[in-house]
């Protein structure tokens, strides 16, 4: 069976200009993007476990690559913001999947391994990471918020009360 999660991610992702069909195809392509969004979830929340709002780093001191995942954000934020106000939940959905999985699993999150696992708890480089995968976590979960709020929802509860707190 499917969650009530999926149902609500295929419902937003589905063309009401013409006919909606439900079936195990649509199914699983709402599935898979909720299993994209909570594995990257999943992975951040592991990432910065030890951040406090004290922790981060501001963004002129940020590494040049953190600075970078941060201007590609931004770029799917002013996305996700149109296709928001223009009620277009799909459109909102694809850039979540574009912005997860053409950039942020298979390039940033690859890049920065190095960093979060093998330096230092306290290494300005692995703060500099942290920093950037805090707001990555916490704006894409207020993108999902509307559509998926039970995931939502576990990832604050999975959160310190000050993580999100400060923006570098």
């Amino acid at each position: 069976g499917y969650s009530i999660e999926t149902l609500r991610i295929w419902v937003a992702s589905s063309d009401f200009s013409g006919d909606v069909t439900i079936g195990p195809v649509n199914l699983s392509k709402a599935n898979e993007t909720l299993r994209r969004f909570r594995n990257a979830a999943r992975f951040m929340l592991g990432c910065i476990d030890d951040m406090t709002a004290s922790d981060h780093v501001r963004y002129d001191n940020l590494l040049p690559i953190d600075r970078y995942a941060l201007h590609v954000l931004a770029s799917v934020c002013r996305e996700i913001d149109q296709s928001f106000e223009s009620h277009q939940f799909a459109k909102v959905l694809a850039s979540l999947n574009k912005f997860l999985g053409g950039f942020f699993s298979p390039i940033y999150a690859n890049a920065c391994k190095d960093r979060l696992y093998a330096d230092s708890q306290s290494s300005f480089r692995r703060r500099s990471v942290q920093t950037v995968l805090c707001i990555i976590l916490s704006t894409l979960t207020r993108y999902i918020a509307p559509i998926a709020p039970h995931s939502a929802e576990d990832i604050f509860a999975q959160t310190k009360p000050d993580t999100f707190l400060s923006r570098a």
